[in-house]
């Protein structure tokens, strides 16, 4: 539902609401929704001084608020350079799970960057 919210609210501000994605990622204690926006529609979608994102940040949390799922609101825009830097997360993700002897390692926080990168990828394939 929340998810859909994003994308009606947004596809109704934006001068290309073809190029809007919404795509969301589940991890144990919140979920991610990666909001992409074509390039000229980001200024759009944050608005002056970031009202329109907290704007949007506050009917998911509203929208949420029966569940006891916390959802962030991550705004993003489409440019060819995204697939480059999804790769490069996905690399990252893996090697810090492959390290399973490094002390520092928060390995539920490394599977959500691993499911984050992977679901960034599926995005621009798509």
């Amino acid at each position: 539902m929340e998810k859909e919210l994003v994308e009606f609210v947004v596809k109704s501000l934006v001068d290309n609401p073809d190029e809007v994605s919404v795509n969301k990622v589940e991890g144990e204690k919140s979920t991610i929704l990666e909001l992409r926006v074509a390039q000229d529609d980001v200024g759009k979608v944050i608005g002056k001084q970031g009202r329109i994102a907290k704007a949007i940040r506050t009917l998911v949390k509203s929208a949420s608020s029966k569940s006891n799922v916390r959802y962030n609101v991550v705004i993003e825009e489409k440019d060819e350079i995204d697939i480059e830097r999804a790769n490069k997360a996905l690399e990252r993700a893996k090697e810090r799970i492959e390290n399973k002897n490094d002390p520092n390692l928060d390995i539920k926080r490394a599977e959500l960057a691993l499911k984050r990168a992977l679901a960034r990828i599926d995005t621009f394939n798509s």
